[in-house]
């Protein structure tokens, strides 16, 4: 059943068609960051995402998941590259697979161990399927393993999509 995160960001596509949530990445922290937050919601933001690819420090996301807090009422959702991308001071948790991955670890292993934290931190699990599109190299294709699918082969990530749909 969806908690209150998720349930205000499907609400919004529903009402005005789409959404649009920001991200931001923790390890390009930045003094200005509380005007960046607030602008970017008086300007119509729905959610705050925080993470990246390569994030390394706990230390570093929750301070940056504490300024964009303290600084805003969005709902802030992280965006883990793994186990060290989970922050007691969000709202909620994108629970993701990267579902073209060669490794099992961006499949569900990362997944199985930071399942306990996100429950103990008491944070709402939104589930995502997640893909990487394209032929070009990204930091999220290299750290993920990620098989690449072309813009040109819709079917196929349609069957990705239709099966994280279906799990």
């Amino acid at each position: 059943m969806p908690g209150p995160v998720e349930s205000a960001l499907v609400d919004g596509i529903h009402e005005r068609g789409c959404i649009h949530l920001a991200l931001i990445d923790p390890e390009k922290f930045s003094d200005n960051l509380p005007q960046i937050v607030t602008d970017l919601e008086d300007h119509g933001t729905s959610a705050i995402m925080i993470g990246g690819s390569t994030l390394k420090s706990s230390t570093q996301l929750d301070r940056t998941v504490r300024t964009i807090r303290d600084s805003c009422s969005l709902p802030t959702i992280l965006f883990p590259n793994g186990p060290v991308g989970i922050s007691r001071f969000a709202h909620a948790i994108f629970f993701m697979s990267l579902l073209n991955s060669s490794s099992t670890r961006y499949l569900i292993e990362s997944q199985m161990i930071g399942a306990s934290v996100v429950r103990r931190f008491n944070l709402e699990p939104i589930p995502l399927g997640y893909m990487v599109v394209g032929q070009s190299e990204t930091a999220v294709s290299a750290v993920g393993k990620a098989k690449h699918i072309p813009f040109s082969k819709v079917d196929l990530a349609t069957d990705y999509a239709l099966a994280a749909q279906y799990l």
